[in-house]
């Protein structure tokens, strides 16, 4: 009767284990033939729940990023329309040039003109249906949050810099190539370290969207934007070097086309 009595006794840690919900036994431990979850036991986040934060941190970094490139990309396409307008109708001036029809600027801006527009009616599209990143050939190697942060940085500094080039211009600021302008050669400021800085700051921007977005997509995006940056600084060089002959090729000499 003692023996039967004794081996009916329950220790403290198995009446502990007993009145514990089904959800503390997940298979993550097992102790005595009994799977048990000790992390939960003692108030430690559980192996599963371990496991899915980072995911979770991913999953609130690329649904951040989404949201931010379809603002981004509406946000400079309505500044620049803007200014564009403004330019026109407050102080009477076209700003936009495109060159003769098929030339090689016609071309250049052609091109640049129609991938924004697909670059920015893509990421306000994958913000309103995600599943849209399955049709971009997305690069898995490159999904870390660190670089996609890293690419979102890199655009918006891009973006900086260019802003910063184009209002140094001043009135003599021109989208493509007007034959009677500029007014004077700019080599001061941010001219001074760079002969084409705001196209600096669009290839810096667009390098940054390929990080941000990393995907076959942008990877064309990124290819097609910088050959059409150097072609169209090409054009513009050798129409500088028209207007301001010596004195630009003196400058060409002294400062670099991109840093």
């Amino acid at each position: 009767m003692e023996s039967a009595q004794i081996n009916q006794t329950v220790s403290p840690r198995e009446t502990a284990i007993n009145q514990l919900p089904g959800d503390f036994f997940d298979g993550s431990d097992t102790n005595d033939g009994l799977t048990f979850n000790n992390d939960r036991l003692m108030g430690r986040p559980t192996r599963i729940q371990r496991e899915s934060q980072p995911m979770d941190a991913t999953t609130d970094i690329h649904n951040f990023i989404r949201i931010y490139l379809a603002l981004f990309f509406t946000f400079v396409a309505v500044f620049y329309s803007l200014r564009i307008l403004y330019r026109m109708r407050h102080d009477g001036q076209v700003v936009v040039f495109s060159g003769q029809r098929f030339s090689a600027t016609w071309w250049n801006h052609f091109a640049f003109r129609w991938f924004r527009i697909f670059i920015w009616a893509i990421c306000v599209f994958r913000a309103i249906e995600p599943g849209v990143d399955r049709y971009l050939g997305m690069i898995g190697p490159l999904q870390h949050n660190w670089l996609i942060l890293s690419g979102a940085v890199c655009l918006t500094l891009g973006f900086g810099l260019a802003l910063a080039g184009h209002f140094s211009l001043g009135m003599d600021w021109r989208s493509g190539i007007d034959r009677i302008s500029p007014s004077r050669l700019r080599v001061t400021g941010l001219y001074r370290h760079s002969r084409n800085p705001a196209f600096l700051g669009v290839a810096l921007a667009q390098f940054g969207f390929f990080l941000a977005l990393p995907s076959s997509f942008s990877a064309v995006c990124l290819v097609v934007g910088v050959l059409t940056l150097y072609r169209q600084a090409l054009s513009e060089e050798q129409h500088l070097e028209t207007i301001f002959n010596s004195q630009y090729r003196d400058y060409r000499r002294k400062v670099r086309r991109w840093i």
